[in-house]
């Protein structure tokens, strides 16, 4: 513990003196940023963007001499005319008298140069002080943040490799982004305007103004900012990284890598970011007097419909030219510093605990059969390049010493998980069988390496599907499903004008669902339209994410053979999920609906299509994830792993695959029950928990005839079939969890199949709170999205909990899919 506080301490030093550097460097061109972005809205017609949408500094300069001031510039003044007043404080003049006209800032030069020529060096350093008082405590929590994450990350679940980057920057971004945000907003504040009088005179003009709570203004969007870019920048660092490790011709140092990298990753993080940039920007600046600024959001869209696209981008030139070095100068003092204090070691794969017992044992067993060496060795020669002399042990060659390069990181990850368990056992586990598998295990991580861009595909498109299962989710809730009344899959764009919103309106009047909201107003009708716009839009993206790199891969013939037909019905599910929801959406135009929804006088769609549509969504994120797992901890690793376990501990861990696979198909009749749960309604019935109503079961439950349709129609029993799937999945999950936690078990699973274990007992109990509480508040919006979304990440971890449990399949199908 005190080696590891040691490191951490050394690591916050080189994270404080990359900060301090940056920020000298960088404040010049952060300030002409904020410039430029803060006076976007001087040019946006009065009439279309409301008042509060329009805070802005502006700097002026003398119509008849050559003095320069600023102007704070309210939608409530017009430019003064010759003779007005100038007591008014939003309005200047310069000491002969006379008005300023307007100076538009274009560019990042001409920000520099003009802030130069009017406010001297010291307005290019204007909030230097918060620019320091959040670089120190900002940077060390990110990235130690950030290394602390990617490093338990690898060692605890080495089959999320290739997402690891992107969520450990992100979790590590939202902690560092709110713990400073208020000093953020001060800085950007004192950035805007060259008036500004000090951290503690801004600070207290922001309570001032709207209270404790203004200090958070543009967290939203900073995290709509941050989290992205740091998903994109150490996704983006991460690769470019491993192709420089991987690359014979570029012979640069680590500290030459990182600066090479993080300039790259951060101009592109940069420019994808930029338009939550300014949004950010527009709303710290943004003195609103009710303390609650303008939404993200609709701020964007102001921005877009007042300037177009290019508004949103305002200042990018100076926020790459910012970003780049800053990351650069960041991550490569970082690295520098981190290497100076003896941070770095020949592993770059942290907490590689391989201890001399581990190697001794590894060493006995692997030397029990010739025959196993010659071909492992090699093996290990092809993939790592190293010369090994036949006959020599894995402990003694040059495999635990090199770069963990192709198969030795997924070898060191498979066998580390296991190596204790053998400890005191002393068996003979190569067999004829075994040394089969143990060749192919060989064959296979040598494809993991290659096979890791296909998995990292694989699991952003199964993201995208949970994402659009999210956005379907609110489309439902928000009674938008019906708002678009045709179907152009080959391409379709929205309504630019009035008179195409009036005439798309004009069209989703002809339908029944308008008869029972005949006081719409067109504003609220282009709402509606937003969210089923945005979800077919989504759609038709994840077919463009999935069909493209498809068709890349398969014509480098980087795709396993075996995977062929697997990724042919990924294809087919996904354009037949297309369909599938226009066959829904007409259901709910058609003038008579389902029985039960006409009986309550609301037209909706069928429940039917709707929990087909939904079980097609889940079952293409099932074989997207299910296939990801594999490409990254292929079959024959898991039959490596059996051959090296006790009897006792493979007869406990079928146990607990056995009852956990029972659990998790509760868990799919559950999903499916929820889907008729949101096709009529029935979480608006009987807000209680755990009764019904005064009852456990309710009256009615097969009023229905036939009784069949109570199962599908009946709201009593729809909802109480859901309460019970659902609470037997808790119980599955519980049960097999605490059979699992029993000491004797527990300390000889694998750390991988630990974790995910873990993750999936906290996603039932979340999903079951999220469900209760969903019900007791009469099913809101945002609780009922969150109830769906949960529903995602109980699948992603019981999926992962299987996979990883997949060496306590049975022997001769584990051997089979492996050979």
């Amino acid at each position: 513990m005190a080696m590891k506080m040691d490191d951490t301490m050394k690591k916050a030093a080189a994270a404080s003196s990359g900060a301090l550097l940056t920020s000298l460097f960088v404040t010049p061109l952060d300030v002409a940023k904020v410039r430029l972005q803060s006076q976007i809205q001087m040019r946006a017609p009065r009439a279309t963007v409301p008042e509060r949408v329009l805070p802005s500094i502006t700097t002026h300069q003398c119509g008849c001499c050559s003095c320069k001031t600023v102007l704070r510039r309210s939608m409530d003044h017009s430019m003064p005319r010759p003779g007005m007043a100038s007591s008014c404080m939003r309005m200047s003049s310069c000491a002969s008298g006379c008005f300023r006209a307007p100076i538009q800032l274009n560019g990042t030069a001409h920000a520099l140069q003009h802030i130069f020529r009017t406010e001297g060096v010291a307005g290019l350093f204007s909030g230097l002080s918060p620019t320091m008082m959040i670089a120190v405590p900002s940077t060390v929590l990110y990235y130690i943040s950030y290394d602390l994450l990617l490093q338990e990350g690898r060692r605890q679940a080495p089959a999320l490799e290739p997402v690891l980057p992107m969520l450990a920057g992100s979790i590590a971004r939202v902690a560092a982004a709110t713990v400073t945000s208020p000093i953020e907003l001060i800085r950007t504040r004192i950035q805007s305007d060259p008036d500004a009088s000090g951290i503690v005179r801004t600070f207290r003009q922001a309570i001032r103004g709207g209270g404790y709570q203004s200090l958070l203004n543009g967290l939203a969007a900073t995290l709509a900012r941050d989290v992205p870019f740091s998903a994109i920048y150490w996704t983006s660092y991460e690769y470019l990284q491993s192709r420089l490790d991987r690359s014979q011709s570029v012979d640069i140092t680590r500290t030459q890598r990182a600066f090479i990298c993080g300039a790259l990753s951060g101009s592109i993080a940069a420019t994808m970011t930029t338009p939550f940039d300014v949004v950010k920007t527009l709303q710290q600046v943004e003195m609103a007097s009710a303390g609650r600024g303008t939404p993200a959001l609709r701020m964007l869209r102001n921005i877009v419909e007042t300037r177009g696209v290019s508004g949103a981008f305002t200042g990018l030139s100076a926020r790459v030219a910012r970003v780049a070095p800053s990351c650069a100068i960041m991550i490569g003092t970082y690295e520098l510093a981190k290497e100076k204090l003896g941070l770095h070691s020949e592993n770059p794969w942290p907490n590689d605990d391989l201890d001399d017992l581990d190697l001794a044992v590894l060493r006995a067993n692997l030397t029990r059969s010739n025959m196993f060496m010659r071909h492992l060795t090699v093996g290990v020669s092809a993939a790592s390049r190293t010369v090994v002399p036949a006959g020599r042990t894995i402990g003694q060659s040059a495999l635990l010493k090199t770069r963990y390069q192709t198969m030795t990181k997924p070898l060191n990850y498979t066998l580390r998980a296991q190596l204790h368990q053998t400890k005191n056992v002393n068996q003979h586990i190569f067999s004829t069988k075994n040394r089969k598998v143990a060749m192919s295990t060989v064959a296979s991580m040598e494809n993991v390496a290659a096979n890791r861009p296909i998995a990292w595909w694989l699991f952003g498109c199964a993201g995208m599907v949970g994402a659009m299962i999210a956005v379907g989710g609110a489309t439902r809730l928000t009674r938008s499903g019906l708002s678009m009344v045709t179907w152009k899959p080959h391409g379709h764009l929205p309504p630019m004008t009035t008179e195409e919103w009036e005439a798309e309106f004009e069209l989703y009047k002809k339908f029944p669902e308008f008869q029972q909201r005949k006081n719409m107003t067109l504003s609220e009708f282009k709402s509606i339209y937003a969210w089923e716009y945005g979800h077919r839009m989504l759609g038709r993206t994840v077919g463009l994410a999935y069909a493209l790199p498809l068709a890349y891969f398969a014509l480098r013939k980087r795709l396993p053979t075996e995977l062929y037909k697997r990724f042919g019905v990924l294809f087919a599910l996904g354009a037949t999920q297309g369909g599938i929801g226009w066959w829904m959406v007409r259901s709910g135009l058609e003038e008579h609906g389902h029985e039960q929804l006409k009986k309550r006088n609301e037209v909706r769609v069928s429940p039917y299509r709707l929990a087909t549509h939904l079980s097609f969504a889940f079952v293409t994120l099932g074989m997207l994830l299910w296939t990801g797992y594999n490409l990254v901890s292929p079959p024959s690793r898991a039959a490596l792993a059996r051959e090296m376990m006790s009897a006792d501990v493979l007869k406990e861990s079928t146990r607990i695959r056995k009852y956990f696979h029972r659990a998790a198909s509760v868990f799919g009749f559950t999903i499916l029950s929820g889907a008729f749960v949101a096709g009529i309604d029935a979480g608006m019935a009987y807000n209680t928990f755990p009764k019904m109503g005064d009852q456990w079961i309710p009256d009615g439950i097969f009023d229905m005839e036939p009784k069949y349709l109570n199962f599908f129609e009946n709201t009593p029993l729809v909802q109480f079939d859901h309460r019970v799937l659902a609470l037997t999945t808790f119980a599955g999950y519980t049960g097999t969890y605490a059979l699992a936690r029993r000491p004797q078990v527990w300390s000889q699973l694998p750390q991988q199949a630990r974790t995910a274990l873990n993750l999936s007992m906290a996603a039932v109990g979340g999903q079951v709170l999220l469900g209760i509480t969903t019900l007791l508040n009469c099913v809101p919006v945002p609780l009922a999205v969150a109830h769906q979304s949960g529903a995602i990440v109980l699948m992603t971890s019981s999926l992962w909990t299987l996979h990883s449990l997949n060496f306590a399949r049975p022997a001769a199908k584990l051997v089979a899919k492996a050979l």
